[in-house]
């Protein structure tokens, strides 16, 4: 799991940090999807599947607008779920920045759904949870006040996006290893 935790930081901008190479970010979306699962090829190879399943579920969705929950900018971008949640809440509320979260996790994991259902159908719900729980994890990160790590993670939002990664590598490993 901890492989998903390095994976999903590296998507998130920690590669071309420490790297000084930028491969975009399309480039870095495909690179999530293959890294993310292609170990688990070594398994069961049905795994590769998920690959362009990530990468196009990162294509769909981002979730940057609603990382802060509550603590953004007025001036900030307008998320994809924005107008779903201005029904519901006021924008830029913790509220809806945790609702918006849980959509765009959801969203981002959608792709790997059926690919779930056809490996092994009662696990889908692990990827599903795994996409609601992006919220959690990005309020977890702030809560716990976790260091620092120099260019690899350098606040709470990044201690946010590594939890992610963890929860979808174990999203991922359930569905495969079962």
């Amino acid at each position: 799991m901890l492989w998903g935790g390095l994976v999903w930081r590296l998507r998130g901008g920690a590669f071309a940090r420490l790297s000084g190479v930028n491969l975009g970010t399309q480039g870095t979306r495909l690179s999530c999807g293959l890294l993310l699962a292609g170990p688990l090829a070594a398994v069961d190879i049905r795994a590769l599947l998920f690959c362009p399943a990530l990468a196009i579920g990162l294509s769909l969705v981002g979730w940057g607008p609603y990382m802060g929950l509550g603590r953004s900018t007025p001036d900030r971008a307008v998320g994809v779920v924005d107008p779903v949640l201005r029904v519901v809440w006021r924008k830029e509320t913790w509220l809806s920045d945790f609702t918006g979260l849980a959509l765009c996790g959801v969203i981002c994991l959608a792709p790997a759904m059926p690919i779930a259902v056809w490996l092994r159908p009662a696990t889908v719900i692990c990827l599903f949870t795994a996409g609601l729980a992006f919220a959690p994890a990005y309020a977890l990160g702030y809560a716990l006040r976790l260091p620092t790590l120099g260019a690899w993670v350098d606040d709470a939002t990044v201690w946010g996006e590594v939890l992610v990664g963890l929860l979808v590598a174990a999203a991922l490993w359930a569905v495969v290893i079962g």
